[in-house]
């Protein structure tokens, strides 16, 4: 729910299916596509999160009988490529699937852990998905915990400080980012 578009508006889609009982893989297979498109409207491209919601409902059901805990069981590049083959399913989207959903140890690289990285001079806006995430767990434990707060620390750092329009004077990383270097020597 959370590609292209703010939290609030994931939460107000995620609200809707919650309030219409449709949170199960049950019952997102059960519910006719256009329903399940027009309660999840407000995380824009509705129509394709829809159709990436189905398939993911009929791959639960089909291969795992809607037992989480036997896809979790499940090697993660193993059931990451299963995911990957999935109608509209992409690197972030899997990667928090696995991570959180799944417990897998799998960094989640997002528009703000490449922001963070970018500023700080990691290279995170020019890398790829790939070869970001690489970089960043070769530096840390392969903990699932671990990995979900940093993950969690980064996304509060860039909601709070680290914005488009980043309030520097107030950032706890000012002494090592790049931006606020180059931006304080214009």
């Amino acid at each position: 729910m959370t590609q292209a578009t703010s939290w609030l508006n994931a939460e107000k889609a995620i609200d809707n299916l919650r309030k219409a009982d449709c949170l199960e893989p049950g019952k997102v297979r059960a519910i006719p596509l256009n329903t399940l498109a027009s309660l999840i409207y407000p995380s824009v491209y509705y129509n394709k999160k829809a159709k990436a919601l189905k398939s993911m409902a009929n791959f639960t059901g089909n291969f795992y009988q809607d037992n989480f805990k036997n896809m979790a069981n499940i090697p993660t590049r193993v059931i990451r490529s299963q995911l990957l083959g999935l109608n509209g399913l992409g690197n972030e989207t899997v990667d928090d699937i696995l991570l959180y959903a799944l417990g897998h140890p799998v960094f989640v690289i997002d528009s703000y852990t490449r922001r963070l990285f970018s500023r700080l001079g990691r290279g995170g806006a020019r890398q790829s998905y790939l070869k970001l995430q690489h970089s960043i767990t070769q530096e840390l434990p392969i903990k699932t915990k671990i990995y979900s707060e940093y993950h969690a620390l980064i996304d509060v750092q860039c909601k709070n400080t680290c914005k488009k329009e980043p309030l520097c004077n107030k950032c706890c990383l000012r002494g090592l980012c790049e931006f606020r270097l180059q931006k304080s020597i214009m």
